[in-house]
């Protein structure tokens, strides 16, 4: 599953947001992008916080939705990754018509452009859910973060899991490891697969095999979390 996160703001309505992505994501072409199908109109919340779309004809192996969050002037956000608008990508890596390895490598980056993404994440399975969960058990330091409500784990301030794909844009890197994307690459960009700077954030891709197991992602967060200097 790839996941893409954007700071929803009062001042950008869901029409105007909409419209920009649209546009964007028209010039992109397969297995991600919109360039040759049919082009969703603005979704609507209705009495909901929130209003997803879809895509006809979509990729064979690709299923997508994204949202928006609800844009009411007497509506208070805080700063908590429930407030943010969300594109979401469903990917059979086992299918024919995928190449997963090019997804991360190639597409996805321009999918996170397309939406301004401050956050994204490729999620393999359950292995983060199961991941937080022995957190959960095991690691004193995780459970005193999420009992702070203060804080916003593996959202908008704090870097707890490290995925196979993420991205994370200048505010959310220092905001979250206390350093900019630069130094993102400087500690680990010989040791991932690729770390690139996109807008103002950082690309890192850490594993690309579609047969990933769960041993194999922890051993990933063993080896990286160090070198960025996550507890």
């Amino acid at each position: 599953m790839l996941c893409i996160y954007y700071r929803a703001k009062h001042a950008e309505s869901i029409e105007q947001r909409h419209a920009e992505v649209i546009e964007n994501m028209a010039r992109i072409g397969p297995p991600l992008g919109f360039r040759g199908i049919e082009l969703p109109s603005a979704p609507d919340c209705g009495g909901e916080l929130s209003a997803c779309y879809g895509v006809k004809r979509f990729t064979k192996g690709v299923k997508f939705i994204a949202g928006y969050h609800y844009r009411g002037k007497a509506y208070e956000y805080e700063d908590h990754r429930v407030f943010d608008d969300s594109m979401t990508y469903g990917i059979d890596s086992a299918s024919r018509n995928i190449n997963y390895p090019e997804i991360l490598r190639v597409h996805f980056s321009e999918v996170v452009e397309a939406f301004r993404g401050y956050r994204a994440l490729c999620d393999f399975g359950f292995h983060a859910f199961n991941y937080s969960k022995e957190a959960k058990k095991n690691d004193p330091s995780y459970i005193r973060l999420k009992e702070n409500r203060e804080i916003d784990v593996d959202g908008r301030h704090y870097i707890y899991t490290l995925y196979p794909a993420q991205y994370w844009d200048a505010l959310l890197c220092h905001q979250a490891l206390g350093y900019g994307p630069d130094e993102v690459i400087d500690r680990i960009g010989d040791q991932a697969l690729m770390a690139k700077r996109v807008m103002d954030g950082v690309y890192v891709l850490l594993n690309d095999d579609p047969a990933l197991t769960y041993e194999s992602f922890v051993a990933m967060n063993a080896k990286f979390k160090p070198m960025l200097g996550i507890g």
